[in-house]
């Protein structure tokens, strides 16, 4: 599935939402584990210099059959630049959602774990970068990492 689309440049972006359920799912602490499918956007459409963004998806078949995703985003440059992360979740109700990851200074590290509805169609991650919590470049592609 191609998913492409502009973001507008100078787009502010407010907190996550983090997931509130207990997981279920073997090993949920912040390590992947064997029952997590892990993703990493590294030599993808969705890489650009400056982050590196990378973590995994699980299906909780006993909570409600929620599916988590966890992200865990870097800012990798000393370029006066901060990186951001786009995660966006398509349902099959038509709905969308996205949620976002702002870490700035290089070697700065931020993880966030997110939970979605079990009518979730297709999660896909994108990277960027920008500055003052403002994303200004995104990559030119997408990463599905999710159902």
């Amino acid at each position: 599935m191609a998913v492409l689309g502009a973001l507008v440049a100078g787009t502010t972006f407010i907190g996550a939402t983090p997931a509130a359920a207990t997981l279920n799912c073997p090993g949920s602490d912040q390590d992947p584990s064997d029952s997590w499918m892990g993703w990493d956007a590294t030599h993808t459409p969705a890489d650009i210099s400056g982050a590196y963004a990378y973590g995994a998806e699980c299906w909780d078949g006993t909570n409600g059959h929620r599916i988590y995703a966890k992200a865990h985003l870097e800012d990798s440059a000393s370029d006066g630049l901060s990186a951001c992360l786009q995660i966006h979740a398509d349902y099959s109700d038509g709905g969308t959602r996205d949620n976002w990851l702002y870490i700035g200074g290089k070697g700065n590290l931020t993880f966030q774990l997110y939970s979605y509805a079990s009518n979730v169609r297709t999660i896909w991650v994108r990277e960027g970068v920008g500055s003052g919590g403002v994303c200004t470049r995104m990559a030119g592609g997408v990463e599905v990492v999710g159902r």
